[in-house]
């Protein structure tokens, strides 16, 4: 059965959405919605099988899979939507998952509904790993992530230091703590620690370190986990979006694979 996706956002994620899967014929309709009608209409003018949606709920409805690719606010409000409505959900925007009280409320709502929530591995690699290793007992997970200083404009915590970019001159640690600090703090620049949180010893337990670079070209990631299993090192080095140095270039085509996945019943992992 062809599936038939809405996507929330019309940013640089729904954008590879919508060039991705123009050839990708297992799905068979895109819906876009975006508090930016013209950035919708944009992307549905890609392909025939492309639609706009006159508000949200007309999106969830005519869809069996949602993907939020807009933000944390976003997703606090389309998953519980989707779900509640029995479609299915890709969350993007991962780091809303750190309040604990809107996570236990999505599972609830999936466990009644039926619905499933997808998680993408963004822009890490070895979370599969991660999650597989969570099995057997981790003792120790952390994540550490460097950026070009200019990726990391614009976050709450950095505008509250009065951060200025352009002064960086050399490696800098710019954040030190917990998963869950991270993704409240850094927003729009740190979901991936969501995921890895979720996946291994969760939000308060996972240790995040972010380093503001000036020689950096890429967002780099490393993943550190350590348990019974052994232990599991792994780096990425990802090229970011020209337009939006905060979103790597992977974490939207983790988007495309979580969606091609779902259209054809594949699922690749633990």
């Amino acid at each position: 059965m062809a599936l038939k996706v809405g996507v929330v956002g019309c940013g640089s994620i729904g954008r590879t959405l919508a060039r991705k899967l123009a050839p990708f014929k297992p799905v068979s309709r895109i819906t876009f919605f975006d508090l930016d009608p013209s950035r919708a209409r944009a992307l549905a003018a890609l392909s025939l099988r492309y639609r706009v949606a006159p508000s949200l709920a007309g999106l969830v409805r005519g869809s069996d899979l949602v993907v939020e690719s807009a933000s944390q606010a976003a997703a606090r409000e389309v998953a519980p939507l989707a779900l509640k409505a029995g479609r299915d959900v890709l969350v993007m925007s991962v780091g809303a998952l750190a309040d604990d009280r809107f996570w236990r409320g999505l599972r609830k709502v999936r466990e009644r509904t039926g619905a499933t929530i997808l998680l993408p591995s963004g822009a890490l690699a070895g979370l599969e790993a991660v999650a597989s290793a969570a099995s057997a007992g981790l003792r120790e997970v952390s994540l550490t992530t460097r950026k070009p200083p200019r990726a990391l404009a614009g976050s709450p915590y950095l505008q509250k230091k009065a951060f200025d970019p352009a002064k960086v001159r050399a490696p800098t640690v710019v954040f030190r703590g917990s998963a869950r600090r991270a993704v409240q703090l850094f927003p729009a620049n740190i979901n991936v620690a969501a995921a890895l949180a979720i996946a291994g010893l969760g939000f308060d337990r996972t240790r995040v370190t972010i380093i503001a670079d000036p020689r950096a070209r890429n967002n780099e990631h490393e993943v550190v986990a350590k348990g019974d299993f052994g232990t599991l090192k792994c780096r990425v080095e990802n090229a970011p979006f020209p337009d939006n140095p905060k979103t790597s270039y992977l974490a939207a085509l983790s988007a495309v694979s979580s969606v091609k996945n779902a259209a054809l019943g594949i699922h690749i992992g633990p």
